[in-house]
C-alpha cells in the first residue's frame, strides 16, 4: 500500500506568521494534532504539535498571568516549530512511513512530492490505525 492512499490530502498549513494563538485554534477547529508550517511555495518549512504547544494552552486557559498569556499567544509559531523534520512521499510503501514514525518517535510526517518538494498532504499514526483497522477485525 502506498503512503497517498491514505494520508490526509492538502492539509489546513499555517506560516511563519501565523501566531501560536492561532496556531491553536486551527488546531481546534480542524480536530487535528499536527499542524504543518509551509512558505509561499507551499515548501514545508517545519512542523507544529499538540505537545508545542502544550505551555501555550495551559497560558490560554488563564492560568499564568493574562498579559504575560497574551504576549506568548501573540507570538510567532516561527520561534517554536521543530524545523528539522523527517518526511516522505507519496508513491513510497506504507511501511516506509511506519518505520520513520516509530524510529523518529514522531506523530505524522509530512508528505513532500519527490520532484518539486512541494507538501502534498500529512501521514499521521492515526491514518496508519485507520488503515489497519480492516486487517484486525475479523481475526479470533
Amino acid at each position: 500500500m502506498k503512503i497517498e492512499q491514505i494520508m490526509t490530502k492538502d492539509p489546513t498549513c499555517g506560516t511563519s506568521e501565523t501566531t501560536i494563538g492561532e496556531a491553536i485554534a486551527i488546531l481546534d477547529e480542524i480536530g487535528k494534532r499536527h499542524l504543518t508550517i509551509v512558505d509561499s511555495e507551499k515548501k514545508v518549512i517545519g512542523i507544529l504539535s499538540e505537545r508545542d504547544l502544550g505551555p501555550f494552552t495551559i497560558a490560554r486557559l488563564g492560568l499564568a498571568d493574562c498579559a504575560e498569556a497574551d504576549v506568548m499567544l501573540d507570538s510567532k509559531v516561527s520561534e517554536i516549530i521543530q524545523e528539522t523534520f523527517v518526511s516522505a512521499h507519496p508513491d513510497d510503501d506504507v511501511t516506509v512511513a511506519i518505520d520513520l514514525i516509530v524510529e523518529q518517535k514522531v506523530g505524522a510526517l509530512p508528505i513532500l512530492d519527490k520532484e518539486t518538494s512541494e507538501l502534498r498532504g500529512i501521514l499521521s499514526y492515526t491514518d496508519l490505525l485507520k488503515a489497519a483497522k480492516p486487517l484486525f477485525e475479523n481475526l479470533p
